[in-house]
């Protein structure tokens, strides 16, 4: 068992060796031999834990309501403006992709790449009237004299310059404020592991969970006789399809296998502490990916709590205030802004919900009409009252004598 181990150890270390020397030679690929390939950010969605984070995110921020406002004048006034062309060009981006669809997709792709790229088409006023998505592989980016350059690729090949101020540029957590990160190249060693993790995985399941197999001939085999021998063996036992067949063997040739149990190389627990580490860099808790190993009834609600204040809020501010950027004049952000409602994803159960909208109706916060458009709900006449509690009064003004309760 340890000489096995020993021989795993021997194999991945030797790999790693081999990609440590590239990086330091200058190759920015990460090679792992014949154990998993090369990973970049797109095999890098093979790894599931990895796939389901970049899902997650781009869902869950593309799901969101995203409307444009407008500060009004007097203190924390506002009026939505649904005729406003930036609004009409998130509703409808294009005329193949919903709203949910489109900003799903790029905030995934920022999430997987670090940065997303859609060319934005305007009017004869120079008003946004479409948002056509860009492959981010094939965009080639770069800074000259300070300013952004884009040059795309298209599919049948040719180069093509794109104006700085047509592209709508989605990027992550940024360093220089140009990019934004690649969590894969900047932490290729975790997804490296996972990706050979799973390989391994797959492997050790092919083969029926069972551990090395060799075969002791009681004579001297020609080296074509062992490849025959190896071949015949493989294609007729090897793989989960011929699992538990009956093995003929002639020629006084025994079989014996090493007992090597998956629990004993720790693959169950090494690909959960890689799970957990793919995780942290998307600073994803674990149970929205499936992982409940220490979520409760107690705390699962402020788990997704935090998940909205920590991961969806942060890529929902890029994506709002980067549309404010790209598709709105200095003069105009003055007074007109895009925001996110996140009130579909902080709906706790019916109850708590439903005792939430009674204090503040019963404390004059909300109107009855209030709470019927947070449950989604048509207006009602007479609905716009506001109630003021009687018990309550100024502590500024005292109470009159006549007011007060004999002793």
């Amino acid at each position: 068992m340890f000489e096995r181990l020993r021989q795993i150890r021997a194999a991945v270390v030797g790999d790693w060796e081999k990609y440590l020397i590239g990086k330091m030679r200058g190759h920015s690929s990460i090679e792992m031999g014949s154990i998993g390939g090369s990973v970049s950010e797109q095999t890098a969605l093979a790894i599931s834990v990895h796939l389901a984070c970049v899902r997650a995110i781009g869902e869950d921020v593309g799901g969101l309501s995203l409307k444009v406002y407008e500060r009004l004048e007097g203190d924390g006034q506002r009026a939505e403006i649904p005729d406003h062309p930036i609004s009409r060009v998130i509703r409808k981006p294009n005329d193949w992709m919903t709203q949910q669809e489109f900003f799903s997709g790029r905030v995934s792709t920022a999430v997987a790449f670090g940065n997303a790229y859609s060319e934005i088409q305007f009017d004869s006023r120079y008003n946004p009237v479409a948002l056509i998505p860009l492959s981010t592989p094939q965009m080639d980016a770069r800074i000259s004299g300070g300013q952004m350059t884009y040059r795309y690729l298209e599919p049948n090949g040719e180069k093509r310059f794109i104006d700085p101020a047509s592209i709508w540029h989605l990027k992550g957590a940024s360093l220089d404020g140009f990019f934004g990160m690649s969590v894969i190249e900047q932490c290729p060693d975790a997804f490296a592991l996972a990706r050979v993790q799973e390989i391994y995985g797959l492997k050790f399941f092919e083969n029926s969970a069972r551990g090395d197999v060799y075969f002791q001939h009681p004579g001297v085999m020609s080296p074509d006789a062992q490849s025959r021998f190896k071949d015949a063996i493989n294609s007729r036992h090897l793989g989960v399809g011929n699992a538990h067949k009956a093995m003929i063997l002639e020629e006084g040739v025994t079989v014996s296998s090493t007992s090597m149990p998956i629990k004993d190389i720790m693959l169950i627990e090494s690909r959960r502490m890689s799970d957990i580490q793919i995780l942290g860099l998307h600073r994803m808790p674990p149970h929205k990916i499936g992982i409940l190993d220490r979520a409760t009834f107690s705390n699962i609600e402020h788990q997704a709590i935090q998940y909205v204040t920590d991961v969806v809020q942060p890529w929902s501010q890029r994506v709002a205030e980067s549309l404010m950027r790209c598709l709105m004049g200095s003069g105009e952000r003055k007074r007109i802004y895009v925001e996110h409602n996140y009130d579909s994803l902080l709906r706790a159960d019916v109850k708590s919900r439903n005792d939430a909208l009674a204090v503040l109706r019963n404390i004059g916060v909300l109107s009855v009409n209030d709470c019927r458009k947070m449950l989604n709900m048509v207006p009602i006449d007479g609905g716009d009252i506001y109630l003021q509690p009687l018990n309550m009064v100024d502590v500024t003004k005292p109470v009159a004598p006549a007011d007060k309760v004999a002793a």
